[in-house]
């Protein structure tokens, strides 16, 4: 009888503590760090205007090189420039408005690593130059892994659902 009892008291025990040890385990997963693949990132990006009608935009825009828009409720919001940086978003507006454009910039949230971690070396090269050839040809190249990155990406997936 009383090895029963010792049996059954260690038995407890040990059940106790391995339904800790599990509860801890469960706790320590709940607290993980957010991974970089659901991480939500702010942009800015550089807007020209909003047209109504999509040959009426081509025809303005059509001494720009590259620009990227979206068709919303059928207007026409056209996009020239995206950045990370406060910084980068007044001298991308500067430049714009030397074009002889009216410049707006919208704050979006945008959910992919690849093009996040582009732009910070696209912000970084913006930073450093003042040469208005090359703010061109970066604002190009972001807009081309923008379109690459996100927009492709965002239109695959919904093709397959």
């Amino acid at each position: 009888m009383k090895k029963n009892i010792l049996l059954i008291l260690i038995s407890i025990g040990i059940g106790f503590y391995l339904g800790f040890t599990i509860f801890q385990s469960y706790k320590k997963e709940e607290t993980k760090p957010v991974s970089l693949s659901s991480k939500v990132e702010r942009f800015y990006f550089v807007q020209l205007g909003v047209y109504s009608d999509l040959n009426k935009m081509k025809e303005n825009l059509s001494d720009l090189k590259y620009y990227i828009y979206t068709n919303e409720n059928g207007l026409y919001y056209v996009y020239v420039g995206i950045t990370k940086d406060k910084e980068n978003t007044e001298k991308l507006k500067e430049y714009f408005k030397k074009l002889g454009y009216d410049i707006y910039v919208k704050e979006l949230e945008i959910n992919n690593p690849e093009f996040n971690e582009a732009l910070v070396q696209y912000d970084t090269l913006l930073k450093e130059t003042k040469d208005e050839q090359a703010i061109m040809e970066i604002c190009n190249q972001v807009l081309n892994q923008y379109e690459e990155l996100v927009i492709h990406v965002e239109s695959e997936t919904d093709t397959k659902k």
